[in-house]
């Protein structure tokens, strides 16, 4: 990164790309919070699990398919 921007704006660039990598966290921290008082932690963790291995599922059969 440091070879494609000048040293006077690589200091802008770089916090803007951090706040970038950080917006998913700030969008979902809230949310997920919100879940998990209105459930048991063990509860969410247990909904949660659920929810990524199906997605990873659903992305597995979606690259199945591409393939063939």
């Amino acid at each position: 990164m440091n070879q494609w921007i000048t040293s006077a704006n690589r200091a802008t660039a770089l916090s803007t790309l951090n706040l970038l990598t950080q917006a998913p966290y700030m969008l979902l921290a809230p949310l997920l919070g919100f879940l998990i008082d209105r459930t048991s932690p063990n509860q969410f963790a247990f909904y949660l699990g659920v929810g990524i291995l199906i997605g990873l599922g659903v992305v597995k059969l979606a690259q199945k398919k591409d393939y063939d």
